[in-house]
């Protein structure tokens, strides 16, 4: 049995297209054969052991729905991230203990050891994957949200030249993916509250030229602002083909492949929930924030 307790307080929560799931091809960082989830015995896992050993699970999330939201009445977190955290504890026998941080500053907790794993949802992107290790259960890409009568942005190269300015979010993986392939653009980044947020508004207040969206929010985003379009191609054809597709999953200290085993034959085990939620999640009854 798993407890679930939370240390600091976020924010929000959902109807994106079947394709949305469908066109985003699952990466998943193992063999997709089942397996046994067998609990690595003491000594073969040095973070197993000390999570078994102060009887709690130390999990690090940021809400970035489909795959972890927050409902503002209750105030309680739902999704996949949180079900695959869920069922890591339940298998050590321990309790889940929730805590928030930003997508700028989450590597670095789970670095200074703050949490034992973070569950996020993360963006697995090169320079993250350079000081820590990932399992992913799913992928996605990054859509663009610009005003339909700017006229200098309508494809993705458009993007890259230094007289736009596109909106991200400091220290994000979307962020890291759009800075390797766009040299040229003028980056306007800014800190997101670990509540989630979007910079939609900036857009059409004119203080940026576009702004970055995860692709599972082309819907979302095109439904509460008509007054953008959506690059690249629409909502369907960001959904159908992100740019930056990068896999997502959690993140753990690096030098621990019995955990990496163990996180890798979760995955595979819970693969269809997994697909299940993000598309129970995707949809605008979730997406869409509550008044």
């Amino acid at each position: 049995m798993c407890w679930l307790t939370v240390r600091t307080p976020m924010l929000e929560l959902g109807e994106i297209l079947r394709a949305a799931l469908l066109a985003a091809p699952l990466v998943i960082a193992m063999a997709t054969d089942a397996r046994a989830v067998d609990v690595p015995t003491k000594g073969q896992s040095p973070t197993i052991d000390r999570i078994q050993g102060s009887g709690t699970l130390r999990a690090g999330i940021n809400v970035a729905l489909p795959w972890l939201g927050q409902n503002p009445t209750t105030r309680e977190f739902f999704g996949p991230s949180l079900d695959i955290g869920k069922r890591i504890a339940d298998k050590l026998g321990v309790k889940m203990e929730l805590t928030t941080s930003a997508s700028d500053v989450i590597i670095a907790g789970l670095q200074a050891n703050q949490f034992d794993l973070a569950i996020a949802p993360l963006f697995a992107t090169e320079k993250r994957r350079a000081v820590v290790d990932f399992v992913n259960y799913t992928t996605a890409g990054q859509c663009y949200g610009v005003l339909k009568d700017n006229g200098k942005i309508n494809t993705l190269a458009d993007l890259d030249q230094p007289r736009v300015v596109l909106g991200t979010w400091t220290g994000s993986g979307s962020e890291q993916a759009i800075k390797a392939k766009y040299t040229h653009v003028t980056i306007n980044s800014v800190v997101m509250a670990v509540g989630g947020a979007n910079r939609m508004e900036e857009v059409l207040a004119h203080r940026i030229d576009a702004a970055t969206l995860d692709s599972a929010r082309a819907h979302l985003v095109e439904h509460q602002f008509p007054q953008l379009k959506i690059i690249p191609g629409g909502a369907d054809e960001c959904i159908r083909n992100p740019d930056v597709p990068t896999p997502i999953g959690m993140a753990f200290a690096k030098g621990d492949p019995a955990l990496q085993r163990f996180l890798e034959a979760i995955v595979v085990e819970m693969q269809p929930e997994i697909n299940a939620s993000i598309e129970k999640y995707s949809s605008l009854e979730y997406m869409l924030p509550k008044q």
